[in-house]
């Protein structure tokens, strides 16, 4: 922890995390690559489903993970390895716990969640047996996040990398398989994309916690989770519950934002769900560097070092914005090329084509945002960006979708030129609330 070492752990954090965004990226992508031979319903389903799926666990593992990694990242700066168990066990109970809950709803409230959609008999159908099966895995996907945190905030990005690597690994292998009955197996179409990945997650989290169980390095065992521990508790609840909100704010305005695209047809609706997944790209990979932001700045402020927690988030947001610039000018210069493997109909080729060229405009603002996001997050401020999302979502981005698509014409761009100007906003207030600096006095006890 030191301004000479800085670049050095950086690159050493960004990496594999930036790796690993992608391969969870590659899990979607996959899906959607194969399914696309099935043809549009089967796109607009599965794209719609994984989107639903997302939502429940952005909002709800997502914040247990940056808990988990700010809460972890903060003792080890510290250097109180007593603090690190007590935290880690919480953090795992309560995912388990909710965990368990939301598989229950995706068993027997996947129906419902499509019907509000407001698709096509078809798409609801299959939709919904994607759903059912992929949300019903949930818990395991709870564990994987949450483990995931902790070990970051130990400083090993690289352990999370390789296991999303082999799940990935096993769901393009069984995708294959399954979608399209090769061998000894049935053909099960859109059921064996979700049986896939729902097999990717259910690996994933047992593997993930028996290595948070068996590395030395990392004092947790697996009976600590049973040591419910009123202040860690609370602890993980100051920072989970705004991330929860932020993303359930977030998640909401998306709700909304596919009814909006959903309301223009089913072939602007697989466009969008084909788009969101090349888009998904960039932005996993500025998460991968928000990562790196996260756990610098925990473990810096655990040193109280808040300079080199400041310095941490300007460089690597130089960083990412190289990166994601890059991938700007790929997207504005080779649409076409981006969407030749998933081999869609010529109109929703023209639609996803036409959202990408948009989508390339947000890139710099993203980068900005998610690093500077995730910086706050490690220091343990998850107000401030559950106040930027707020901001961003509803009142940016879901009044300029409605009226840039309906009431000014542009129809389909308009969508996406309204999350452009929501991302640019968002940017702007994570800029400013960086140099405003109360995020550098969290403190946990």
């Amino acid at each position: 922890m030191s301004r000479k070492n800085l670049h050095r752990n950086i690159f050493t954090l960004s990496w594999p995390a930036v790796v690993e965004h992608l391969f969870f990226t590659v899990t979607a992508f996959v899906d959607m690559v194969m399914v696309s031979r099935l043809g549009t319903d089967s796109i607009a389903a599965v794209g719609l489903a994984s989107t639903l799926f997302f939502i429940f666990i952005s909002v709800f593992a997502f914040p247990l993970r940056i808990a988990a990694q700010a809460l972890t990242a903060r003792f080890a700066g510290e250097g109180s390895e007593s603090k690190i168990k007590i935290s880690g066990g919480n953090v795992l109970f309560v995912s388990l716990i909710l965990g368990i809950a939301i598989s229950l709803f995706g068993f027997f409230g996947s129906n419902v969640l499509m019907s509000l959609m407001g698709t096509s008999e078809t798409v609801y159908n299959l939709g919904s047996e994607y759903l059912t099966i992929v949300l019903g895995c949930s818990v395991f996907a709870f564990v994987y996040f949450s483990s995931t945190g902790i070990i970051r905030g130990m400083g090993d990005t690289r352990t999370p990398m390789f296991l999303m690597g082999l799940g990935n690994v096993f769901n393009i292998i069984f995708n294959y398989f399954l979608i399209f009955g090769i061998g000894i197996f049935p053909r099960l179409e859109v059921v064996g994309a979700a049986i896939a990945t729902g097999g990717a997650y259910i690996l994933g989290g047992l593997l993930i916690l028996l290595l948070v169980h068996l590395r030395k390095k990392i004092p947790i065992k697996i009976s600590d989770i049973k040591r419910i521990d009123p202040k860690a508790i609370q602890n993980i609840w100051k920072i989970a519950s705004p991330a929860m909100l932020e993303f359930g704010i977030r998640r909401t305005s998306l709700f909304f934002f596919l009814k909006m695209v959903a309301y223009l047809g089913t072939a602007a609706l697989a466009a969008h769900q084909l788009a969101l997944r090349i888009e998904s790209f960039s932005f996993m990979m500025g998460i991968g560097f928000g990562i790196a932001s996260n756990t610098l700045v925990g473990q810096s402020l655990g040193a109280k070092r808040v300079d080199l927690a400041d310095e941490s988030i300007k460089k690597i947001s130089y960083y990412a914005i190289a990166v994601m610039s890059l991938l700007a000018f790929f997207f504005v210069l080779k649409p076409a090329a981006v969407f030749s493997i998933f081999k869609p109909e010529m109109e929703v080729k023209l639609f996803a084509m036409l959202a990408i060229m948009v989508a390339a405009f947000e890139q710099i603002p993203l980068a900005f945002l998610i690093v500077i996001a995730g910086g706050l997050n490690g220091a343990g401020d998850t107000k401030t960006p559950m106040i930027i999302s707020f901001i961003g979502s509803l009142p940016v981005r879901l009044s300029l979708a409605y009226w840039f698509a309906f009431k000014l014409g542009y129809g389909f761009a308009g969508i996406w030129l309204a999350a452009v100007c929501d991302w640019v906003v968002e940017a702007i207030l994570a800029v400013f609330a960086f140099y405003k600096g109360r995020w550098r006095e969290t403190k946990f006890d």
